[in-house]
């Protein structure tokens, strides 16, 4: 787990950050560089200050998103296209959302 960066825990639960999320896995926060280094392909926003990625490191709480559960959230919140957007698919296929200073 990677604390999210200095400002941050005011807009998220400290608790709900720690104790991963409801789908299995647990959050991570990524910078900008670590985004375009750890997730070839995904691009980066020209105003993204970074991205929270769900990742499956966890033994006792696997990911347990399908590939069709990660383009529905997607057609939802996003332009339904895993590989663009805000919201899409990174190392292994985990789910990325990238976070940026104007929604």
């Amino acid at each position: 787990m990677v604390a999210p960066p200095p400002g941050m825990e005011a807009y998220l639960e400290e608790t709900a950050w720690r104790k991963g999320s409801p789908w299995g896995g647990n959050y991570s926060w990524l910078t900008p560089d670590q985004v375009v280094q750890n997730y070839h392909g995904i691009g980066r926003e020209p105003d993204a200050t970074g991205a929270i990625a769900v990742t499956a490191f966890w033994l006792s709480s696997p990911l347990a998103l399908s590939r069709d559960d990660l383009l529905y959230i997607d057609g939802q919140i996003d332009d339904g296209d895993l590989t663009t957007g805000r919201f899409r698919t990174g190392f292994n296929g985990w789910p990325v959302y990238l976070v940026s200073k104007n929604p």
